[in-house]
């Protein structure tokens, strides 16, 4: 039989801005995952530890070929399902819904995209990157994100990075990626990063950590002329409107540069091109084979549309050699 699953809480009638009193259960009301049967719509299981709505659980496939999903708790504004941490659920027949292990992290930051493999499973537990045992969800490596990296640091009026070797970074908030942007390829971790507009990656085999500065925003000139914005106070805002002129803005979030404290489009890697689109239409491109984490890696800024006219929280698709684009006024095809 086949089957898809979503996530949603098992009571509908709840109000969720109602707070929940000390001492009530509020298992009744947490967010779980559903499997569906696909033909039909019909709940054939529901897994029990519990699924915070800030997550993206990823589904993969264990040594022995069994498929399982990775799925968290935890995060800002108290979430209800307790205890915060991640799990991996199983997926095989007869098994579905059941997890296979659990790891209680109380620091977790469950705003990211799920990733991992038969051999290790990532995640951020505070300003550290975590690798575990997929196979028990035991602890192999704790990284600072903020502590002796590498950082390619911009040089104002140029083109170039200067590298900044085991230095520490300064930053206010105890979060180091905006949210969903982070991908796993080959043997590195990458996420756009969140008080700072760089690009972030973690060797999942070393551990070193290396930052490559890139700007804000890139707007071009009816004339043609790019400019590329690199301090935030400067990029230019956005007005949040749809194609017939409707304004869809409801937090001031939305008007400013898609870093930091917003959920942002997931990137997408095409053959070794690995594509980071945020929230204001400015598109990065890395090339993930390039030598080193330089201004060599970053192949491409390129944009959605005007600046401060454009706004888009899709992903990019990849079709047939061409890629595609949505912004809240069209959708666009690139290609040759």
């Amino acid at each position: 039989m086949s089957w898809k699953f979503w996530i949603k809480n098992s009571t509908l009638e709840i109000k969720r801005d109602e707070p929940v009193s000390e001492g009530v259960d509020s298992k009744p009301i947490w967010t779980f995952i559903h499997g569906l049967d696909a033909s039909t719509g019909e709940v054939l299981w529901v897994e029990t530890t519990g699924t915070v709505i800030h997550n993206t659980p990823m589904i993969g496939q264990l040594k022995n070929g069994e498929w399982a999903v990775l799925h968290a708790r935890g995060g800002p504004h108290r979430p209800l399902e307790t205890p915060y941490g991640l799990t991996l659920t199983s997926l095989a027949p007869g098994n579905e819904g059941t997890p296979l292990w659990s790891k209680q992290m109380r620091r977790i930051n469950p705003m990211l995209n799920n990733h991992w493999d038969a051999e290790r499973t990532y995640a951020l537990d505070g300003d550290d990157h975590v690798i575990l045992d997929t196979s028990t969800g035991r602890e192999l490596s704790r990284q600072k994100l903020r502590t002796k990296v590498d950082r390619w640091s911009y040089v104002p009026g140029s083109d170039t990075r200067k590298l900044l070797r085991d230095v520490d970074l300064q930053g206010k908030t105890p979060r180091l990626n905006t949210y969903h942007t982070n991908i796993v390829v080959g043997d590195w971790h990458y996420f756009l990063a969140h008080d700072r507009s760089a690009i972030g990656r973690v060797n999942l085999n070393s551990n070193k950590v290396e930052y490559l500065d890139v700007p804000y925003q890139l707007a071009v000139s009816p004339g043609g002329s790019r400019n590329l914005i690199w301090n935030a106070p400067e990029a230019i805002p956005i007005v949040v409107e749809n194609s017939r002129g409707v304004s869809l803005m409801s937090d001031k979030r939305s008007t400013k540069t898609g870093w930091g404290h917003v959920s942002a489009a997931s990137p997408i890697l095409v053959g070794q091109y690995l594509y980071f689109p945020v929230m204001n239409g400015t598109v990065y491109t890395i090339d993930t084979l390039a030598p080193e984490f330089s201004e060599k890696a970053l192949v491409a800024v390129n944009d959605l549309g005007p600046a401060g006219k454009t706004w888009t929280l899709s992903s990019l698709s990849y079709s047939h050699n061409k890629l595609y684009a949505r912004t809240l006024k069209e959708v666009i095809c690139i290609g040759d």
